[in-house]
């Protein structure tokens, strides 16, 4: 299965989102943006000031300052009783902290129910840089990957309480991507391999080696049920799919791209075009491929970020 295979259309509607007055949005236009999630009806963007921007439906904006530095991560837990959201920012240089909200309507009003240093894990060094983290349906289960090439497994009880934390993968290159799947295999996206770990929670996990191919940040995620549940990862003119026992499918796609997302059994990918001769600005092809249909869709747009609910 190759791209020349699937029908292209190189269209999209585009609108401009107007304010109550009729004019341009532009309220989050001075906001340095570090990290973004989507769920439950809003958009989480947290920044380089250490606020979490709420964008509701209608694109009013309510914040919450959770640090006092960079929020670097957001994790919004979409399958949760509560309205759980998962942050890893700093209050000072070079020192990580991961925090557990409960988001209430009023996101100002929302309340800190787990706080972890992440320094005072690691007991051979206090730098910890991490790269990505994940949380499993059932939030029984918590994974940081970290730059060094360390998964951090947080497990027992659920991850708004006190857990027990172990390594649970220890590799040389980076961590790139992170994903339980239903059944709660977590698999591991380096720069250079992809790994999958069964039964996290034993004292002996069974892991399995998928591929000598990896891939960068943001670059892998985990299909819905239209692709059976698949973890995707994209390195450079490919997507490759695993299950957590196998290699799956390998779908030849032309391109090296920045981001890609999941919605509705349609993989969302984004890619640098150029960049203007009179701004910094990027231009992206945004690029839609519908799995069902083979359908390519594309566009060409200035974009920072990918959002989907």
């Amino acid at each position: 299965m190759v791209s020349h295979q699937w029908r292209r259309f190189a269209f999209f509607s585009k609108e401009v989102v107007k304010d109550d007055g009729g004019e341009k949005w532009c309220e989050l236009q001075d906001v340095d943006v570090t990290c973004t999630a989507s769920g439950r009806g809003k958009l989480l963007i947290g920044d380089s000031k250490g606020v979490l921007h709420f964008v509701s439906q209608d694109m009013k904006v309510d914040t919450k300052a959770i640090y006092l530095q960079r929020v670097s991560h957001v994790v919004q837990v979409l399958k949760a009783k509560q309205n759980i959201v998962v942050t890893v920012g700093e209050d000072e240089a070079e020192r990580p902290i991961l925090r557990v909200w409960n988001i209430t309507p009023k996101p100002g009003d929302s309340t800190c129910l787990r706080y972890v240093d992440l320094t005072t894990l690691n007991k051979t060094t206090t730098s910890v840089h991490v790269t990505c983290i994940v949380v499993s349906d059932n939030m029984s289960n918590m994974a940081l990957g970290l730059a060094d090439g360390t998964v951090w497994l947080f497990y027992r009880h659920d991850i708004t309480r006190e857990q027990r934390h172990k390594v649970i993968h220890s590799d040389k290159a980076a961590i790139t991507g992170l994903s339980f799947n239903k059944e709660g295999a977590l698999f591991v996206a380096t720069e250079s391999a992809v790994h999958s770990y069964k039964r996290v929670s034993d004292n002996s996990p069974v892991s399995t080696f998928l591929s000598s191919e990896g891939c960068g940040l943001g670059l892998s995620l985990l299909t819905d049920h239209h692709s059976y549940h698949q973890f995707l990862i994209a390195p450079k003119n490919k997507f490759l799919f695993f299950t957590a026992d196998d290699p799956g499918n390998n779908l030849p796609m032309d391109g090296t791209r920045s981001h890609i997302a999941w919605y509705r059994g349609c993989l969302v990918s984004v890619s640098f075009a150029r960049r203007t001769m009179l701004k910094q600005d990027s231009i992206c092809d945004l690029t839609i491929y519908d799995m069902s249909n083979k359908f390519i869709g594309r566009g060409v747009y200035p974009i920072i970020s990918v959002f989907k609910d």
